[in-house]
């Protein structure tokens, strides 16, 4: 005789051979990270690559709406422009269309992002600040300057 039990775990364990689940993002859930945090542990699809968040430093993570702004294509070149000149990569985030693709928004919900943030990652990991503004300033310049080491 086969119990409930046995019946579901067979119903619902995982195929042998089956095809591999696809790439997209993880993050545990009620996932929640501030300044002073490191990355959150996963990996999410970086230039149509699998990449670890964690590879991915010192970094601006500038997490966007899904739909396009022209407030928000100039903030993104200013930053871009910024982040260059500062020996920093700057990684557009979004669904799809971007240079980090989190189709399950899990980074966004982690920074409790609203219509434009910029997450700066420092070259050990740590966030030095998430920053929710679209509008590229002197201070913000500042910042990702003091992402890389001296």
């Amino acid at each position: 005789m086969v119990t409930a039990s046995a019946t579901m775990m067979i119903a619902f364990a995982p195929q042998a051979g089956g095809p591999a689940p696809a790439v997209s993002s993880y993050a545990s859930p009620g996932l929640s990270r501030t300044t002073g945090s490191p990355l959150p542990a996963m990996t999410l699809t970086v230039n149509g690559r699998p990449t670890a968040l964690a590879a991915l430093r010192p970094a601006v993570l500038l997490l966007l709406p899904d739909t396009d702004a022209a407030e928000t294509s100039a903030a993104v070149a200013e930053i871009r422009r910024l982040a260059e000149r500062a020996g920093v990569r700057a990684y557009t985030v979004r669904g799809s269309g971007a240079d980090i693709a989190d189709p399950q928004g899990a980074l966004r919900a982690a920074y409790h992002a609203g219509s434009f943030t910029a997450v700066l990652v420092r070259h050990d990991g740590v966030v030095s600040a998430v920053v929710r503004s679209s509008r590229p300033d002197k201070a913000l310049a500042d910042r990702i300057a003091r992402l890389r080491p001296s």
